[in-house]
């Protein structure tokens, strides 16, 4: 019997095979278990903390279960290994409680940048919140974290170190996504989480990349591909961006924007008071016949882990152009050669560079390519067979049969 691993994430989607509907997590635990079925039996388990849309057609709700009923789906099914992919701090105190004595190992994924918790309690952070927020109630909670700032910030960063030391003491390894990351994991939960601690990338997701010989049918098209969520996402620096273009002509060019959330008729009001002409807010669509035809990709995230909308764009020849300060991306694309990079108060610097690729059909066809190659570093097969080594590493002798 092959060796059997449950995967834990918060959310599940019964039945569902829309991409529009998952999440990055989400559609990289089910690329996972997909990949590596051959060698391990595969079982998700997952938590309704709040009442969301399910992602994954999940096998075991363990909020219902509770702690006897996670031991005996594990005792039933074998399972060797629990792969965390997304928990919170009372997440990882249940599994550690819950798994003493049945001998699994537990791994986990930390699938965002480390201090990513207090990311946004910062003043500019809070004032987004409070200008974006449609709700009133939504607007007065933020207005009253500003108020109290430090207090709060001081709350959440105790929070996150004792999520991060819970992670040293319940995993024997856990996984983050960019070596620049380990230096931050230190500062939270020092060095017994720092000796446990691997660096695996993400991989891409599609199975395909696109021909490159199709580079030059790309169209006059900038897209986002985006939660539409101020806080972590920051869609209101790109229509600044964009409205710095539209001034400058640039008639044939477009601007498309995917994806939803709680932002998007504040985003909508905000491009309509801009005069903005060449903007169109789609919603949630299976991104990838946009990747196919769009020439940039354009992103003002604060906040991201490994970005898969990165990756997706440039298994697509679709070039980014980024402004944030987040570690990650020079990890993912050579500034200046596979895609622009610029600091997350830089938007002026943005635009220019957005419009020097705009302008300049023969350099975007040669970024785009180079784009398309450097996107080979994080093929599936590599990524997942990096995932399959450090299974077989923490598999219990006796279940690796």
């Amino acid at each position: 019997m092959l060796p059997g691993v449950l995967i834990f994430t918060f959310d599940n989607l019964p039945g569902s095979s829309d991409p529009r509907e998952k999440g990055g997590v989400e559609r990289f635990s089910l690329r996972l278990s997909d990949s590596l079925s051959s060698e391990f039996r595969f079982f998700f388990a997952y938590s309704h903390e709040v009442d969301r849309k399910h992602y994954i057609d999940g096998d075991l709700d363990v909020a219902k279960s509770g702690a006897e009923g996670l031991r005996k789906f594990i005792a039933e099914n074998r399972i060797s290994l629990v792969h965390l992919q997304q928990y919170s701090e009372d997440t990882l105190a249940f599994f550690r409680d819950a798994l003493d004595g049945t001998g699994c190992n537990v791994l986990a994924t930390y699938h965002f940048r480390p201090y990513t918790d207090i990311q946004e309690y910062t003043r500019d952070g809070c004032l987004r919140r409070v200008r974006w927020e449609l709700s009133f109630g939504r607007k007065l909670k933020w207005l009253k974290r500003l108020a109290f700032l430090p207090l709060y910030r001081k709350k959440r960063t105790a929070s996150m170190m004792r999520k991060f030391r819970l992670l040293g003491e319940l995993c024997s390894a856990a996984v983050f996504l960019s070596p620049s990351y380990l230096p931050l994991a230190d500062s939270l939960a020092g060095l017994p989480l720092l000796l446990r601690s691997r660096v695996i990338p993400n991989p891409l997701s599609y199975y395909e990349s696109l021909k490159p010989q199709d580079i030059a049918k790309k169209e006059n098209t900038v897209l986002v591909v985006s939660r539409l969520e101020e806080a972590a996402k920051r869609v209101s620096a790109t229509l600044r961006i964009w409205s710095g273009v539209e001034k400058r002509g640039f008639d044939t060019w477009n601007l498309v924007i995917l994806g939803d959330g709680y932002s998007r008729k504040s985003y909508e009001k905000s491009a309509e008071r801009m005069g903005l002409r060449r903007v169109s807010f789609r919603g949630f669509q299976d991104p990838l016949p946009y990747y196919r035809k769009a020439s940039v990709f354009i992103s003002c995230s604060p906040v991201e882990g490994f970005p898969l909308s990165v990756l997706e764009a440039m298994q697509n020849a679709v070039i980014p152009v980024i402004a944030s300060d987040v570690e990650v991306f020079p990890d993912i694309f050579t500034n200046g050669e596979s895609g622009l990079l610029y600091g997350y108060s830089e938007l002026d610097g943005c635009l220019e560079g957005l419009v020097s690729l705009m302008e300049d059909r023969e350099r975007r066809e040669k970024m785009a390519s180079a784009a398309l190659e450097r996107s080979g570093n994080f093929r599936a097969e590599r990524i997942m067979g990096m995932y399959a080594s450090l299974y077989r590493e923490f598999l219990p002798g006796e279940k690796a049969e």
